[in-house]
């Protein structure tokens, strides 16, 4: 029998302000965090751009990204996120 764990896996991903996020990937991840914020913005790349500003002017701090999990990635490093997990 072929073992199947990690098949059914899937992102969570915890805020700051208590909200909490499941995805298969990352883009979903991002996607509805950009439904949650309300954002109109037309594109995810335009709506990262303007989070990344925003986490410039809050913080202080600079976010690098070069796709949807390094985006995730460092939303956790400046404690916006406070927990990436794989559940079952």
């Amino acid at each position: 029998m072929l073992e199947t764990k990690g098949l059914c896996d899937v992102l969570r991903v915890s805020f700051i302000d208590g909200l909490v996020l499941n995805g298969d990937t990352y883009q979903e991840i991002v996607e509805k965090l950009q439904e949650s914020s309300f954002d109109e913005t037309p594109s995810l790349d335009d709506y990262m751009k303007r989070v990344e500003k925003r986490v410039q002017l809050q913080t202080g701090e600079s976010i690098s990204y070069d796709d949807f999990e390094s985006f995730v990635s460092e939303l956790k490093r400046v404690n916006i996120v406070t927990q990436i997990e794989n559940v079952e």
